[in-house]
């Protein structure tokens, strides 16, 4: 039995991951159908190496065509080492899928290697803070370093139309000091459920 982490890091390095996610890409459009709509949608995590071959977009479209899946329905998450792999070509891929009303989500922000110089070019709309961000919060008052980091965030969202998730809530404070700086996003658990605030997403 292997933890998440492990069990994606084996799939990685044997080269399955991508079998894999096409494998899973495909049952999650298949049991989506009936849940996304009214502001509902499908997030996909999309390993790196699915970015290398150049036609991820055109693949995956044509696997939401089959499936009669909407595409603006879609939301692909990616890391920013796969943003920064290939600029260029992602800023293609992503652009390409955006005219085809898939949008992304940049995962994990915070822990990689993109600036606000890379993140501009990309056709993201949304970033989702690393959850390293948020527990410091995981008691209520935090540093006011973690808090002018958030803040920074957030107000970077607005300037560019960016939505901005918290991710790794856990604790009723993270939760009310994310809605109090303006977060309306958020992503986590809270005593093994779902973050129950009404307006969250």
């Amino acid at each position: 039995m292997l933890a998440p982490g492990a069990f994606l890091g084996v799939a990685e390095d044997s080269g399955l991951i991508e079998a894999i996610d096409w494998r899973m890409f495909e049952r999650a459009l298949e049991a989506g159908k009936a849940l996304a709509g009214r502001s509902r949608y499908i997030t996909l995590n999309a390993s790196p190496r699915l970015f290398h071959r150049g036609d991820f977009d055109q693949r995956l479209l044509a696997l939401a065509a089959r499936l009669e899946f909407d595409p603006c329905l879609l939301r692909i998450e990616v890391t920013e080492g796969s943003l920064l792999r290939d600029p260029e070509a992602m800023v293609g891929i992503l652009q390409r899928l955006a005219d085809a009303g898939v949008e992304a989500a940049l995962d994990d922000f915070g822990t990689g290697y993109s600036s606000l110089g890379h993140v501009h070019r990309f056709p993201l709309r949304m970033i989702k803070i690393d959850r390293s961000f948020v527990i410091p919060f995981a008691e209520g008052a935090a540093p006011r370093r973690s808090s002018a980091l958030i803040e920074a965030i957030l107000a970077l969202g607005r300037a560019l139309d960016v939505e901005i998730m918290a991710e790794g809530i856990e604790t009723p404070a993270q939760c009310g000091a994310l809605q109090s700086m303006g977060c309306v996003f958020g992503q986590g658990y809270l005593f093994g459920r779902p973050a129950p605030a009404k307006d969250w997403i």
